[in-house]
């Protein structure tokens, strides 16, 4: 107890430099000039930012559970090598040990040589940029002043670029909201006493973006007051148009399974000339729905399917269905050729090939399908089952280029063609509204 309290008290004095306290700062501020400790991948175990002087500072706080920030540690770093002469990124961690955090990187191919600093557990800078929701990012100038906060959608080459060129950004800052009660019903924000949910009420609620809350979905059971209450917060348009077919909430949509016959696409899909912070606050919604504590869960589905599909007619003039249509998808064949070229799949570099060694068909069709946003649908015609194994590796660098992918897949073994086939899509349609 006695190490815990003078740790406690070690923390507090890392924040009093120079016969000043500081507090957490925001943008605009001016960074103090404070050493980060416990670095690796650094050519010393601390580093202070006055060392960095002249260069933009990228600082990206995040944890090994988040997937999202997993993802930009791989841009990261790859925008750290394209323009270090110009910014130094650094990433902060603090959930976990060292020795498991390094290990759940080694683990993931893309961050197995995963080359940035990072600074272990240096609990003071948690104090100067605190945050409930993770990646944080903080873009420090070369002045040292605070240029932006934001998550990790933002860690683009784009916003690089632009932050290099003009020095001053505008885009959307990311704010966390730490009291926020996700059990509360929505519409309490104008009700101090919650009298709203205790009352003889059964509502439904859509409101805008809040910021500073994370995207999810939460189920609250009052037993006292018999009521069931289910709440969704910061879903895009296109997840509430989901939740007319689904009854639920959270999910995402894949869109090469998608058909939008809407004049403004953007407010469905992510439109990369703003800042994706900008275009979510302008395009993700709240929706809470307060009903009957004891109805059941196919009677929530459909009450929700219905209530979302009434609003979005109504507010956005647009219907959802789920359709079989006909798309251009991208069939995959086996050929009946030898395969021409013998690969030495062991020696591959995982950051040059995305790999199928002793993988399925099922494995690489899901592959073009989730992870490869620049192709059509595809679908498996090869006639392999799930036993039959296949060695496939696929050179990142043709994932955008049809031609090449190919010829790289024929001679593998595997032909690959565009044509017509007749896929389960989610349209979603303008309404005429008649007068």
């Amino acid at each position: 107890m006695k190490f815990l309290t003078l740790l406690g008290v070690m923390v507090a004095l890392c924040l009093y430099v120079n016969g000043q306290t500081y507090k957490a700062l925001k943008v605009g501020d001016k960074v103090p000039d404070i050493s980060l400790t416990n670095l690796y991948n650094n050519p010393t175990s601390a580093l202070k930012l006055s060392d960095l002087k002249g260069k933009y500072v990228i600082l990206d706080f995040w944890e090994p559970y988040c997937s999202s920030c997993l993802e930009a540690l791989v841009q990261l770093e790859h925008l750290q090598a394209k323009y270090s002469s110009q910014m130094q990124v650094i990433t902060l961690v603090s959930n976990g040990t060292k020795e498991k955090i390094l290990a759940k990187l080694q683990a993931i191919k893309p961050l197995s040589k995963f080359s940035l600093p990072i600074a272990f557990h240096n609990d003071f800078m948690y104090k100067l940029f605190p945050h409930e929701i993770v990646s944080h990012v903080i873009w420090i100038d070369p002045t040292g002043k605070i240029a932006a906060i934001t998550g990790s959608k933002n860690i683009t080459e784009r916003n690089i670029i632009e932050l290099l060129e003009k020095g001053k950004v505008n885009w959307q800052m990311k704010v966390d909201a730490s009291t926020f009660d996700y059990n509360a019903p929505l519409l309490s924000a104008t009700d101090d006493d919650n009298q709203l949910f205790q009352r003889e009420a059964f509502y439904s609620v859509v409101t805008g973006h809040k910021k500073g809350i994370a995207a999810t979905n939460i189920v609250t059971r009052d037993t006292l007051n018999g009521k069931l209450m289910i709440s969704n917060f910061n879903e895009t348009l296109l997840q509430l148009c989901n939740s007319t077919i689904t009854g639920a909430g959270g999910a995402t949509v894949n869109p090469k399974y998608l058909i939008l016959e809407t004049p403004d696409p953007s407010k469905f899909i992510y439109d990369s000339t703003i800042d994706f912070d900008t275009w979510y606050a302008q395009n993700s919604y709240c929706y809470s729905a307060v009903l009957p504590y004891e109805t059941s869960k196919e009677d929530i589905r459909s009450f929700v399917r219905a209530n979302l599909a009434q609003w979005l007619q109504i507010t956005k003039g647009v219907s959802v269905t789920r359709e079989k249509r006909m798309i251009n998808s991208m069939v995959i064949t086996k050929s009946t050729h030898a395969i021409k070229v013998n690969i030495a799949y062991k020696n591959i570099s995982s950051n040059q090939f995305k790999t199928f060694i002793n993988s399925t068909i099922g494995n690489l069709t899901w592959f073009f399908n989730h992870d490869a946003p620049g192709l059509p649908p595809a679908v498996d015609e090869t006639g392999l089952s799930k036993s039959d194994r296949i060695n496939v590796a696929i050179p990142l660098n043709v994932l955008n280029h049809f031609d090449q992918l190919q010829k790289s897949m024929a001679q593998q073994g595997l032909l690959i063609r565009i044509e017509p086939r007749l896929q389960d899509v989610l349209v979603v349609k303008q309404v005429i509204h008649q007068n």
